[in-house]
């Protein structure tokens, strides 16, 4: 899994800019990416008088992660954005044993 931060487009995008977007960083197209979910948007307003923003952090997973993240492109996009290795989060909910207390 790629994880992908910074990612910065106009408030008033589409879905399709923001699947261009990934693929421009990677160097790919959008159809090799497998699968992307959006871990955190946020809104960059701090240039109110230009535009406003939304900053996407992005986890998706295609074939050859490793081979992508080492390609020019992918090395070259990194001054702007952050790209790294991700191991999927796997939380299990731990076992509480449940007895019944006696009458106080």
């Amino acid at each position: 899994m790629i994880s992908l931060q910074q990612i910065k487009l106009p408030i008033t995008h589409l879905e399709e800019e923001l699947q261009e977007k990934i693929a421009d960083i990677l160097g790919l197209t959008f159809e090799q990416v497998k699968d992307f979910h959006i871990t955190k948007r946020a809104i960059d307003s701090r240039k109110k008088r230009q535009m406003i923003y939304f900053v996407y952090s992005i986890e998706l997973s295609i074939e050859n992660e490793l081979n992508v993240l080492k390609s020019k492109i992918a090395k070259k996009n990194t001054k702007f954005h952050r790209i790294c290795m991700k191991k999927p989060n796997v939380y299990e909910i731990p076992e509480v044993n449940v007895t019944k207390q006696d009458k106080r």
